[in-house]
């Protein structure tokens, strides 16, 4: 497996005038929808780390800081259901904002107890759909 990985990175001011770099985590195995969403991403002026699977992202967040999660739910061993749950009940990685991005979302309700992840994006989705978690958690102008 070829495992590319590319830094996306926002950059957000405050009111001190100091930066702050935040890192968004992509896990798709697709690799157009990997492709897809990070160019979306990388539209608004931002980059991104981009993984095609929970094993690579586990290791991504035991070394990095992000600021943000965005992973397929159905992804090769381990998939994104734990991944997730790594994400959630790690101490370290528990405030990250995670949104899943599946074809499952019509069953939301079922795995919301399974998967507890921030916010849910239905495939296909809008270009608006994708950016609001950006917006949301990131207080990001998009």
């Amino acid at each position: 497996m070829n495992y590319r990985i590319i830094v996306i990175t926002f950059v957000l001011t405050n009111s001190f005038n100091q930066t702050n770099i935040m890192k968004i985590l992509l896990v798709e195995d697709e690799p157009f929808m990997l492709e897809a969403i990070s160019s979306v991403i990388e539209n608004t002026g931002s980059l991104v780390v981009k993984t095609d699977n929970a094993a690579e992202a586990k290791k991504l967040l035991d070394t990095d800081i992000f600021g943000l999660v965005i992973t397929d739910l159905y992804l090769p061993e381990p998939d994104g259901f734990g991944l997730v749950n790594y994400i959630k009940q790690n101490p370290k990685t528990k405030n990250i904002p995670v949104v899943v991005v599946s074809g499952m979302v019509d069953h939301k309700e079922k795995l919301a107890s399974k998967v507890p992840a921030d916010a849910w994006i239905s495939k296909p989705f809008s270009l608006d759909q994708l950016l609001e978690p950006l917006k949301k958690y990131l207080a990001i102008e998009v």
